[in-house]
């Protein structure tokens, strides 16, 4: 008798924004370099590896591309461990981990940096275990390393496919979905949780970083910059990224 398959696919699609301060156009230059250190190929590529170890496939191609004057784009091929059904076919182009980088707005005196990161896994591994390998609840950038602290996330995960199992259930899997402990362990003390939506083959959660943190991001980078900046940045992150986003 034939073992029943699976050929469900699971997809994280996060997006990140960070504000990046300059005083005047005489200073955009030394934001770039700060920029481009921050957001550089070998730190992302670090991350992506990281997050494939966390969600156990094995990472059998990778490609990058570095854009002028910013810009990174990199594309990781993955193949699942399924035990048993371990064979040539798993070798497949929906299974990947890709990253792209990019200048999303110019806001007077701010540079926003947008990541998009698409995980794409057939493995049984929960794809939210990869947050962790991603962000940083850590705010002093001594101790981030590799991770990330953007000001603004939004993570959308979505499932395709059929299970072929006698549960027929639309309820939200679950099994694959942002945990109070990973949550926790990730974005406790500096996240807010603004939205949660749940269905049975989607999920959405936006998360912006708590305004008194964002001030000291910004302000560690340049202690010049004014409240008044401040309050101006995540004025526009409100207005752009997330009342659009909102529902009733």
């Amino acid at each position: 008798m034939l073992k029943k398959i699976s050929n469900v696919s699971r997809t994280l699609i996060i997006n990140t924004f960070e504000g990046f301060y300059y005083k005047d156009s005489n200073n955009i230059n030394d934001v770039s370099k700060i920029i481009s250190k921050s957001y550089n190929t070998r730190r992302l590529l670090t991350i992506t590896k990281n997050i494939a170890k966390s969600i156990k496939v094995l990472v059998l191609n990778e490609s990058t591309h570095s854009f002028n004057p910013f810009g990174d784009s990199a594309s990781l091929l993955v193949e699942a461990d399924l035990k048993d059904y371990n064979n040539g076919v798993l070798h497949l182009q929906e299974s990947h981990i890709s990253f792209h980088t990019y200048i999303e707005d110019v806001l007077e005196n701010f540079l926003i940096i947008r990541l998009e990161l698409h995980i794409c896994s057939c493995a049984e591994e929960n794809v939210f275990l990869s947050l962790p390998e991603i962000f940083s609840n850590q705010i002093d950038l001594s101790k981030k390393k590799d991770l990330l602290s953007p000001h603004f996330i939004i993570i959308d995960y979505l499932k395709r496919g059929s299970a072929f199992t006698s549960d027929s259930s639309s309820a939200p899997d679950e099994t694959h979905s942002l945990t109070n402990k990973i949550s926790e362990r990730v974005f406790s003390n500096s996240y807010s949780c603004l939205r949660e939506s749940k269905h049975s083959n989607s999920q959405q959660y936006l998360l912006k970083m708590n305004e008194d943190l964002i001030k000291n991001c910004l302000q560690n980078s340049d202690k010049s910059i004014q409240d008044s900046s401040v309050s101006k940045f995540t004025k526009f992150l409100k207005q752009g990224y997330i009342d659009p986003h909102t529902t009733d």
